[in-house]
């Protein structure tokens, strides 16, 4: 979740879609399914809107509220 204008323009190892504040990023075919242990590090490039560029206020994963930097 945002907390200003911020879009997203494109990534990588994700597909993302917005409404409004909310953006998802969903799984793509090369990390459809990860085994136990296994991780995926996903990246965008956004625009600021014209607003101050902040860090997204929230970060779920499957649910589960994750810290952001």
């Amino acid at each position: 979740t945002f907390s200003g204008n911020q879009t997203i323009k494109n990534g990588c190892n994700a597909a993302y879609s917005q409404d409004g504040a909310t953006v998802t990023a969903t799984n793509v075919q090369h990390n459809r399914v990860l085994k136990e242990g296994q991780r995926v590090t996903i990246g965008y490039v956004g625009t600021d809107g014209g607003s101050t560029d902040h860090v997204p206020e929230a970060l779920f994963v499957n649910g589960v509220r994750c810290a952001t930097t």
